[in-house]
């Protein structure tokens, strides 16, 4: 796992776009998981930014699980 402190995940709360920054590793994809672990959504990037539209998602807390070069690194997000 890599340690926290190399990624920005903003908004968070958001109603629409999470953008995430890691200026130390390539993001490679993202998937977003509900509470209760369904996958909802994955997106291959290859890049060391990007951002997710979650729009479309009930509100709710979801887990997204970020794939880098580096290793795996998964947080909270919450959608309001």
């Amino acid at each position: 796992n890599l340690p926290i402190e190399e990624f920005s995940l903003f908004p968070n709360p958001t109603s629409d776009i999470i953008h995430i920054i890691n200026n130390n590793s390539l993001i490679l994809n993202t998937t977003i998981f509900t509470i209760t672990g369904q996958q909802i959504q994955k997106h291959t990037i290859n890049s060391n930014s990007c951002d997710i539209n979650i729009s479309h998602l009930v509100n709710g807390l979801y887990i997204i699980q970020i794939e880098t070069n580096h290793g795996n690194i998964t947080k909270k997000i919450i959608k309001n």
